[in-house]
């Protein structure tokens, strides 16, 4: 694990930078209030594995409401380009990119 901090132009492009300097295969960042199920990265690892055509791999998430103690689940659809450009929007913490950078 390598830590950096310096000036930059904000979150999106300090992440730009951590992903440019990392070393795997597969990319994601979690924000300080994201976590993970303990199984989800076996999971991603072995679709990336099943699948090397993908560069993208997504899923559903957790919502989780500490004050009300609440969750919600919110369910995205399969891939699909229109649907993307018309909502411009993929869930950060459940995204995981093959490393193009």
């Amino acid at each position: 694990m390598q830590w950096v901090s310096e000036p930059d132009n904000g979150m999106y492009e300090a992440i730009n930078k951590g992903f440019k300097m990392s070393k795997g295969q597969i990319l994601a960042y979690l924000n300080s209030d994201d976590l993970y199920f303990p199984w989800t990265v076996s999971i991603v690892v072995d679709y990336f594995q099943k699948h090397p055509q993908s560069d993208l791999v997504y899923g559903d998430k957790l919502n989780y409401d500490i004050p009300s103690n609440q969750i919600q689940l919110c369910f995205y659809p399969p891939f699909r380009l229109s649907w993307l450009r018309r909502t411009g929007f993929l869930a950060q913490p459940t995204v995981f990119l093959e490393d193009m950078f």
